[in-house]
């Protein structure tokens, strides 16, 4: 059974744990596929392509970036954990500002005009160290992820299970103590980053709450066991290993009507009362997987 799965998580981490990050999912550490990475850095548009991940994260370390793309191809025998495997993946990462990844961006007019758009871009993304925060901007690394399973005729309850357990199982270790962020089957929830759809200061309450209601959500142990809490036996509690972070697991039929209790709310961070024209943040049903 193959479906797809969907998975963004961010931290605030801003050191070399940072690199940990683009080590998800670990299960990929191994010769099993090729690798095809793309990023830029000092003006210019990078180019890789490797069987070893380590070769681009070793090039990332020392020569910082302000976007990278890993794309993953499966040309051998995929590691299989907790009954699945990955069949593709492709996952974005968006080193914050602040961070000692965050290669520095060039004040001067680029001859290309796709490159200086790009300089330009990422000149706009600077200006969020100008603004009121008191943490630090989180940096996020989003994957849209291809995964299968040797269990056949599994419903979307049992498969959201497995895809929690393969999800803690390939978080590397480092990293899990200090990441939030949410998952869902079939990538249906994905509307924008978390950090595009708040501003300030309602960033720095990332973390300590979630940003919307998801079917997986990831933060502090504290913050899921408060949310679990507030929907009454309509989720689970999926620690992760040596680490203070967990993964809450909600029952994606009930997401949708937690939304409108005040307990869940509390647990949600709070919009300024703007028109939002893009409609609520909630999850969509899925298709049927293949």
């Amino acid at each position: 059974m193959t479906f797809e799965f969907y998975v963004e998580i961010a931290t605030r981490a801003t050191d070399v744990r940072l690199l940990d990050l683009l080590r998800f999912p670990s299960s990929l550490s191994s010769r099993q596929g090729e690798w095809f990475a793309r990023w830029w850095s000092h003006g210019k548009t990078r180019r890789m392509n490797t069987v070893e991940r380590e070769m681009v994260i070793q090039k990332i370390a020392s020569e910082g970036c302000n976007e990278l793309t890993l794309k993953w191809q499966l040309n051998g025998v995929p590691a299989v954990v907790e009954h699945i495997k990955v069949a593709s993946a492709s996952c974005t990462f968006f080193p914050s500002p602040a961070s000692m990844l965050w290669a520095e961006v060039p004040l001067h007019l680029l001859k290309s005009h796709s490159e200086d758009r790009a300089r330009r871009n990422f000149r706009n993304i600077e200006s969020v160290l100008t603004r009121d925060h008191q943490l630090p901007y989180p940096s996020t690394l989003e994957c849209f992820l291809s995964l299968e399973t040797s269990r056949q005729r599994l419903g979307d309850e049992e498969l959201q299970k497995a895809s929690i357990k393969w999800l803690v199982a390939c978080m590397p270790k480092s990293i899990a103590r200090d990441i939030f962020g949410y998952a869902c089957l079939h990538g249906t929830c994905r509307r924008m980053l978390m950090t595009q759809s708040l501003g300030f200061p309602e960033i720095d309450r990332l973390g300590a709450q979630f940003e919307s209601l998801y079917p997986i959500l990831i933060g502090p142990r504290a913050s899921c066991e408060g949310l679990a809490a507030a929907l009454y036996g309509r989720s689970e509690v999926v620690p992760i290993p040596d680490s203070q972070t967990a993964v809450l697991n909600i029952g994606a039929v009930d997401v949708k009507a937690a939304l409108q209790d005040s307990a869940v709310q509390a647990w949600i961070v709070t919009r300024p009362e703007v028109p939002d024209r893009l409609g609520p943040r909630v999850f969509v049903t899925p298709p049927k997987t293949k």
